[in-house]
């Protein structure tokens, strides 16, 4: 701790902290052992010593005394974290010099459970919910004079300043903070276990506040206090070993880590919680898991289904207090315009998170969605937005994916397959239809908004990837007329996971081509536009082009757009346009074969030209090539499959009137997936043998016996 005996040391230490950092880093060990491990370490040393400064600037020093409350983290004599709101008004908490802040309470909430004592620790947290700021101390203790008639509550704290750096407003819920004159309540002290009304103001809540500590040999050398928000259901308690345990999911944040470092040190943990509503809190101690990624610790399953989440923490309740409604001296009034943070809004719900998990055990089956509503793209385009009647929640999906859809009863029923234009967890599906068919017409023409249509769960091979190996490529999504709809929902994807991450999880660069005939037949032009003005610049390029007047995709409007760089290319439309654009890359632009990708509309929709150093694929297990017993249970028929004679096993049912749903006849659209009950298949082709289907059951157009005693077919 520094301490100054003048104004012209305080001057000095200044104006030397301006000079910048000395060797050492503005983090401790804790913190950079984290930051290793999540791969930001080097990138975080640069930034965080031009940000976290050595004493208060003036904007943050008028910051903290225009507040009506802080929020303080500090520890007791067992060494365990409370987290604390130090009530006041306006110009209690005074910064006389960048150095030193005299905070003057009203109220503390829950009583101080540890003297406040000179050298100790503490953790300050400024935010103004209603204009989405926040700003963090660390600091050690200077004085503290106690006031004799409320000797629970110190007259002044003096806190000498030895950190100062601002956050971002990520996950700041819009509140505006009004004096509120409450009653004095009882504290109620409670074990590890919580009642149901403190269950309830967790579960329900959209924001509370993290108390951390670096423990030394007899002394504290470090104390945190942070803020934590989301959507309102984004924390959990279980009760687990006769205690509660809370399970919080973590979103992209400032990369500092500061919590997660104390708790790499010191797993533990203070957590408030406050009822905006009524005024009531929860104060916790308790002990901490950390797990880095979603991939380990006995709640894996449910963190990755849970929207935004890129790692989660428990915390386990070793003791609490418990304050009733009108304990908190502030009412809190909702902002009704712009409440949630829009960061929030990309994240989600234990609730959602449990309903995916449900409806991913529902993969191969016909599910009723409702149509909540009906939008003309333009003359011959529509987009129809469902969501589940079952109430099972949405099956993820990849975007660039598809859903396949039954119309009609299952005797009579006519079932195709659309691309969902929507991206991954936006809490609906969207397929957008061109009336040109049987089916589609159907759709255009008979179905109204509130209607049922029946559903699997999405499907498909063409899709776009933005994991980490893929982060150092650029993707080009190229579409022509109807084949925008893949690509809208790769780059709805981009879009939204780039805000979600800072720019941060996302493609080098993204362009996005769409080709119109015409503007009569351009459609999704305001929607990629807005799109475009959301995103990055430097990471996102919306192009729109019409045929009528920018004439098509040659070699040199490439060049123009494209700078050189490490591409891949995402290709969707008609299949001529398809394979003229595939073309046109292969053989004018030198492009490899494989960075192409293409969605196919047909068996031949695509000619490939195999780049030089082309390996085919493994082997596949080779077909039977005598004749096999085929048993088909639910019909209770028997029959012979014969090599270079029956075809696939969808044409062995079909020969024999065994009535099989499908519907593009080339293994991309699962409609004809159906359960073995004994024995082995193979298939045509590596990609059929690659799709995505249960255990135990196969793609029946594409499926062919190999060498057994019985194949036995759920049929």
């Amino acid at each position: 701790m520094t301490k100054f005996n003048s104004a012209e040391e305080k001057k000095q230490h200044v104006e030397n902290a301006d000079l910048g950092w000395p060797e050492e880093s503005p983090f401790h060990k804790g913190e950079l052992q984290v930051q290793e491990k999540l791969g930001v370490m080097t990138r975080m040393d640069g930034f965080a010593r031009k940000v976290i400064r050595r004493y208060m600037p003036e904007q943050h020093m008028q910051f903290y005394q225009g507040l009506r409350f802080v929020v303080i983290g500090c520890g007791d004599e067992d060494g365990n974290p409370w987290c604390h709101m130090v009530v006041g008004e306006p110009g209690f908490a005074t910064a006389s010099d960048p150095v030193e802040l005299d905070v003057k309470p009203k109220v503390i909430i829950p009583q101080l459970i540890s003297k406040l004592t000179p050298g100790s620790r503490i953790g300050v947290l400024g935010i103004d919910f209603e204009f989405r700021r926040r700003n963090r101390l660390n600091t050690t203790i200077l004085e503290v004079n106690e006031d004799n008639k409320q000797k629970k509550i110190p007259n002044t704290i003096k806190l000498l300043v030895e950190q100062s750096f601002g956050n971002c407003p990520q996950y700041i819920s819009r509140r505006q903070t009004l004096p509120f004159h409450a009653k004095q309540q009882e504290e109620e002290r409670f074990g590890s276990i919580l009642n149901q009304r403190e269950k309830d103001i967790i579960e329900t809540c959209d924001t509370f506040f993290v108390a951390s500590l670096v423990p030394g040999d007899g002394t504290t050398l470090g104390a945190d206090a942070s803020h934590r928000g989301g959507r309102s259901g984004f924390v959990r308690v279980l009760t687990k070993d006769n205690a509660s345990v809370l399970i919080v999911p973590e979103f992209p944040g400032n990369n500092h880590y500061n919590t997660f470092g104390n708790w790499k040190l010191y797993p533990k943990a203070g957590l408030l919680f406050i009822d905006f509503r009524t005024g009531a809190a929860l104060a916790l101690t308790g002990n901490i898991e950390l797990f880095l990624d979603t991939h380990h610790g006995p709640h894996r399953e449910e963190i990755n289904a849970f929207a935004g989440a890129e790692r989660y923490w428990t915390f386990q309740v070793i003791k609490g207090v418990s304050l009733p409604a009108g304990s908190i001296p502030l009412e809190f009034k909702e902002q009704t315009q712009d409440f949630m943070s829009p960061n929030s809004l990309l994240t989600g719900t234990w609730a959602q998170a449990d309903a995916q998990l449900r409806a991913q055990k529902l993969t191969n089956a016909w599910r009723p969605y409702t149509v909540t509503r009906i939008v003309n793209e333009n003359s011959l385009i529509k987009s129809f937005y469902l969501e589940p009647k079952d109430n099972f929640g949405l099956t993820d999906f990849k975007p660039g994916q598809y859903l396949t859809i039954r119309l009609g009863d299952d005797d009579t029923a006519l079932i195709r397959t659309y691309t969902i234009s929507v991206a991954p967890r936006e809490g609906y599906y969207r397929i957008s239809v061109k009336k040109e068919g049987k089916v589609s017409t159907l759709l255009h023409e008979t179905i109204s908004m509130g209607d049922t249509i029946m559903a699997r769960a999405p499907r498909g091979n063409f899709y776009l990837s933005l994991e980490e190996k893929d982060k150092n490529k650029s993707a080009v999504l190229i579409g022509g007329g109807i084949g925008i709809t893949p690509l809208l929902s790769m780059l709805r994807h981009t879009v939204r996971e780039g805000m979600r991450t800072r720019w941060e999880s996302i493609r080098n660069k993204t362009y996005f081509i769409h080709l119109s005939h015409d503007m009569n037949t351009r459609a999704f032009f305001q929607e990629t536009s807005e799109l475009a003005q959301r995103a990055n610049p430097d990471k996102i390029q919306v192009i729109s082009l019409l045929s009528t007047v920018d004439g098509h995709l040659t070699k040199e409007k490439f060049q123009q757009i494209l700078p050189l760089d490490n591409y891949e290319f995402y290709i969707c439309g008609p299949s001529s346009f398809t394979q003229v654009t595939y073309s046109l890359l292969r053989q004018s632009l030198g492009i490899r074969d494989d960075r192409i990708f293409a969605e196919a509309f047909g068996p031949s929709a695509l000619k490939r030209e195999p780049d030089d150093n082309f390996s085919p694929p493994e082997p596949l297990v080779p077909a039977a090539t005598t004749p096999q017993h085929v048993r088909f249970a639910k019909t209770h028929f028997d029959t012979q499959w014969e090599p270079e004679k029956s075809g696939s096993l969808l044409e062995l049912a079909e020969a024999h009137g065994i009535q099989v749903s499908y519907a593009c006849r080339l293994g991309n659209c699962g409609t004809c997936v159906t359960k073995i009950l004994k024995g082995s298949v193979t298939y045509a082709t590596p990609l059929a043998a690659a799709a995505d289907i249960e255990d135990a059951h196969c793609l029946l157009c594409q499926a062919v016996p190999v060498e057994q005693e019985v194949l036995e077919l759920d049929l």
